[in-house]
């Protein structure tokens, strides 16, 4: 039998004591993060708020398109859930919308009737 080699165990504790300490750093830096999800109606940790009662606050400003007034009318509908828009709104948000047509097929015809035709809209939209 031989004396195991000191420099193999000291290197073995060495590398041990390194795993520990970061362990021991990894759980601190984890103890400190919640999971929580992002529209839940749970309070918020500064407020008795909760996230759905801060959305209702939001009053959204008119637009001039169509394809605007159509984005901003689902916004107040989810943010008041129903309600309709705030009496008295804390916060602001100026919306603008952009749309892009594009036709996938041309259909001519010899008559002034309009026919349908296959396309795609996208919609941009950019607020503050």
């Amino acid at each position: 039998m031989s004396l195991p080699d000191r420099e193999k165990t000291e290197l073995n504790h060495l590398l041990r004591r390194i795993a520990l300490a970061g362990l021991i750093g990894s759980l601190a830096l984890v103890s400190a993060c919640t999971v929580r999800p992002l529209y839940s109606s749970a309070p918020l940790s500064g407020s008795q708020a909760s996230a759905s009662a801060e959305l209702a606050l939001i009053g959204i400003k008119p637009v001039n398109t169509r394809y605007g007034q159509q984005v901003r009318n689902n916004l107040i509908f989810g943010f008041g859930r129903g309600a309709g828009e705030p009496a008295s709104p804390v916060y602001s948000l100026n919306l603008g919308v952009t749309e892009a047509v594009e036709s996938a097929a041309l259909v001519q015809v010899g008559t002034d009737e309009d026919e349908p035709t296959a396309g795609s809209v996208t919609l941009t939209g950019s607020y503050t």
